[in-house]
């Protein structure tokens, strides 16, 4: 919803930098899927923070911002806390496999 406060999830298709700000990109067409904004003043906040905003390539994130529209629905992240990385510990590990307990025993051997 445009001029709405909203919590965006999903996967970084696209990261691209442009006059000294960079475009995350959730999917093919930016006129209809989300974007976020990151302009120059912000992206020395995310240097500071030691994040790189073409980390977020591929990457599953959660976004927190007010919706406009410029070409499409567009969130402006000030702040590197408005974006978190879901993915950051990597794929969930499967469980280990455990050996399989013999069958207990059921005769009645008591002669």
């Amino acid at each position: 919803d445009r001029d709405s406060f909203q919590i965006v999830e999903g996967r970084v298709l696209r990261v691209s930098k442009a006059g000294g700000d960079a475009y995350l990109d959730f999917g093919e067409d930016w006129r209809t899927d989300v974007t976020v904004h990151i302009g120059r003043a912000a992206l020395r906040e995310f240097v500071a923070a030691g994040i790189d905003p073409l980390s977020y390539e591929g990457r599953t994130v959660r976004v927190r911002g007010w919706v406009g529209l410029r070409a499409g629905p567009l969130i402006e992240a000030t702040h590197p806390e408005q974006i978190e990385r879901l993915d950051e510990a990597g794929p969930p590990l499967r469980p280990t496999p455990r050996p399989s307990a013999p069958p207990p025993d059921l005769s009645d051997d008591e002669e």
